[in-house]
């Protein structure tokens, strides 16, 4: 529904721009600029003398269209954006329970450490062959 509403107010945005840029080149101005380019008289057959009302009044109508439906289109994106899915939801439902390890108290350990009852037994060194025995 939301997805729908952002089409249409952004088909009403573009529509509404493309004819204010037309309607806008299409005014006199003083020196009869861009507005001459469009034939000059077209635009007096098509609206009557009071050419330059009409554009205005037209100008202004758009110019509050495309306004608004700027402004709704921003709101409602922020508002779709804000939103979190189906999926979303569900995995955040999800991922604590599979996230969080079962804790389990460390042993304590006496400060000074002491000897293993599995340690080795120190030997003496036997005497080494390095002096040659005497017979």
């Amino acid at each position: 529904m939301l997805t729908a509403i952002i089409v249409i107010l952004s088909i009403i945005n573009v529509i509404s721009c493309i004819l204010m840029v037309l309607i806008v080149l299409m005014q006199r101005s003083k020196n009869d600029g861009i507005g001459a380019s469009f034939g000059g008289g077209i635009t007096d057959s098509m609206f009557g003398a009071q050419t330059s009302n009409v554009l205005v009044k037209a100008t202004s109508v758009l110019a509050i269209a495309f306004l608004l439906s700027a402004t709704l289109l921003a709101s409602s994106l922020a508002y779709k954006n804000k939103q979190k899915s189906l999926v979303q939801e569900e995995l955040q439902a999800t991922e604590p329970a599979a996230q969080t390890p079962a804790i389990t108290p460390l042993p304590t350990t006496p400060s000074v450490p002491t000897p293993s009852p599995t340690a080795p037994a120190v030997t003496e060194p036997s005497p080494s062959p390095s002096s040659p025995a005497k017979k």
